[in-house]
């Protein structure tokens, strides 16, 4: 890929405008629209359909294919053939991993679920019907005081 950054001019505006090149993860090359304000200008792209947000190390997605891919991995393949925790680690750390590392990883985990005395009871103290997100709310804040 080119550093030459790509020049945009419009009928009778001078000087063109210089805008940077951006390496893409996959497919085509982007191009750093920020520099476009200087100029009296904005971009339109409906729906963002041409637009790349940010960078990920992460997630790629391919609109045209209907493609999308975390850490390299195809989504329908990672919900079919691993479970949860095994996608966890892919996400976390890059790459599918091995037996060893995989019954580290769930035995972290495992030692990380269990719910201290003073969670359980506040949520006790909610009736059977709440609405799980006031539930949630509740039970995040107040972990803050429990667990810091």
């Amino acid at each position: 890929m080119s550093t030459t950054p790509l020049t945009l001019s419009f009928a009778g505006q001078q000087p063109p405008i210089a805008l940077p090149q951006v390496p893409g993860t996959r497919g085509p090359v982007g191009v750093d629209m920020r520099g476009l304000n200087q100029s009296g200008f904005c971009s339109y792209d409906p729906g963002f359909a041409n637009t790349a947000g940010c960078q990920s190390a992460i997630s790629w997605i391919d609109t045209e294919n209907s493609v999308l891919l975390h850490r390299g991995y195809p989504v329908d393949q990672l919900a079919r053939q691993c479970d949860f925790l095994e996608v966890a680690y892919i996400m976390l750390n890059g790459d599918a991993p091995d037996e060893a590392s995989y019954q580290t990883f769930r035995e972290t985990i495992t030692r990380h679920t269990l719910v201290h005395e003073q969670i359980a009871r506040m949520c006790s103290g909610f009736r059977r019907d709440s609405h799980p997100m006031a539930l949630m709310c509740a039970l995040v804040g107040g972990a803050g005081g429990v667990l810091s």
